[in-house]
């Protein structure tokens, strides 16, 4: 799998800062990743080294993976809820050519909702490079959704070669 990013990004409608309460890495900026196979979760990956690479050398990036199957559990889900609370981005990877899991989108929608200090950004990566996903497909116009009702900004970098 192949993994390109273009860019410019879509501005976030709110600043994505780093999270005060951090105690631990307070010069990190949280990167929640939600994914579905190893393939989803390097893509995602490199997707977040490169836009560090290209916001400065100065980003120090903290991410969190998390499969689709520990969220899918409803005793790790108020868990992986409190990580995204924390984190200044969330992304959402999968390989799958399928529509998303109707837990995964329930749980997006609900974290979404959770009232936040500061801003967040939302980033799909949905699909393959053979998948017949376009940027507009229904999961990607869902996530924008979700994240424009929460005041998120929302990123779907293209799969391209």
């Amino acid at each position: 799998m192949v993994c390109v990013v273009q860019l410019p990004l879509c501005p976030a409608p709110t600043p994505v800062t780093r999270n005060p309460n951090d105690t631990l890495f307070p010069d990190a900026l949280r990167v929640f990743i939600a994914f579905d196979d190893l393939p989803a979760y390097k893509c995602a990956l490199r997707m977040i080294e490169r836009v560090a690479q290209q916001l400065g050398a100065d980003l120090n990036l903290r991410p969190q993976p998390c499969p689709f199957d520990v969220i899918e559990s409803a005793s790790w889900r108020t868990l992986a809820s409190d990580e995204v609370g924390d984190s200044e981005i969330v992304v959402v990877s999968t390989s799958r050519t399928g529509p998303l899991p109707s837990t995964i989108r329930e749980w997006l929608q609900d974290c979404c909702a959770t009232k936040r200090e500061s801003g967040a950004l939302l980033v799909a990566i949905l699909g393959t490079l053979d998948s017949d996903r376009a940027p507009g497909a229904p999961d990607t116009e869902f996530l924008r959704g979700v994240a424009e009702g929460a005041g998120w900004g929302f990123l779907s970098p293209q799969l391209g070669n």
